[in-house]
């Protein structure tokens, strides 16, 4: 009997935290959408994307829109130099994909999605946002310290 009435209390305790930081944050509430005849492949819709972690810290994070699927490509490469934000913007998205899925609001504007059961990407494990160093450079520290 406690059991049943602890794990209500917990779930009651998530959604309130999830709504809680959805209006602290100004999140929207996503579309879930799912394959059918008319949406075929995977899509994956988001406008003004934001890392929910970054714009807390930095207060002036420039939101993002990105579009994979509904009739254009299901793989994205994206490039540039270093401490361009790539791996912010990757980041941002994979957190705004399982944020959907777990039922919370998301960083963005607009969201549509088709669930996932999966995210292939390559993110900098090493990167250090905060203290402004990228990736390589993290990379460049660490081969230093083993040549020292």
């Amino acid at each position: 009997m406690w059991s049943a009435f602890i794990n209500c209390i917990a779930e009651l305790d998530c959604l309130c935290s999830l709504a809680l930081v959805a209006k602290e944050n100004n999140l929207v509430k996503p579309e879930i959408l799912s394959i059918n005849k008319k949406n075929k492949s995977p899509i994956l819709d988001l406008r003004d994307a934001r890392h929910p972690c970054v714009e807390k810290i930095l207060k002036r994070f420039v939101p993002n829109d990105i579009k994979i699927g509904d009739k254009g490509s299901l793989a994205l490469l994206i490039t540039g130099p270093n401490m361009g934000g790539k791996s912010t913007l990757l980041w941002s998205v994979c957190l705004n994909v399982i944020m959907a899925q777990i039922g919370s609001f998301v960083a963005a504007s607009y969201c549509a999605l088709t669930p996932c059961d999966r995210i292939f990407t390559w993110i900098g494990a090493s990167d250090r946002i905060m203290e402004n160093k990228s990736t390589f450079f993290v990379e460049m520290e660490e081969t230093k310290s083993f040549i020292e």
